[in-house]
């Protein structure tokens, strides 16, 4: 299953590719958990567990947990830890290999700053999203 230890060290060991399968699944299975608040302390669970394995951080697919982990705080309203962790992630998007977290976390950092009345480092942040999408035609 995905929520047992072994194999979530397995499937973000540091070899594995941005694109593969299991992985995707399981980051899908985040996401979906992450979208229902009925479910958010399972993500949570399954984000602790996939964070705390080995070699997480040498993972291709670190940054996209470190994503998750702010969606949940974000869904948990818990805004100012989701910031912190979004700006830890600003200097990892060139290095990623997941385009779509290029426009992602900007934006939510644009979102977060516009909640707090922040008005140039929002317009800052939306125009870095806006430039990686137009790098990507999206």
């Amino acid at each position: 299953p995905a929520d047992d230890a072994g194999t979530i060290s397995l499937v973000f060991a540091q070899d594995r590719q941005p694109d593969d399968d299991s992985t995707d699944a399981l980051l899908q299975q985040l996401n979906t958990l992450l979208e229902d608040p009925q479910t958010l302390e399972q993500a949570h669970e399954l984000l602790r567990k996939a964070l705390a394995a080995d070699g997480v951080e040498s993972s291709p697919h670190y940054p996209a947990l470190l994503y998750h982990q702010c969606t949940y705080y974000e869904n948990t309203g818990n805004m100012e830890q989701a910031k912190q962790l979004l700006q830890q992630l600003l200097p990892m998007l060139p290095y990623s290999g997941l385009p779509e977290l290029d426009i992602c976390v900007p934006q939510d950092l644009g979102m977060l700053c516009r909640r707090e009345g922040k008005t140039d480092s929002t317009l800052y942040y939306y125009d870095r999203a806006l430039q990686a999408a137009l790098v990507q035609d999206d």
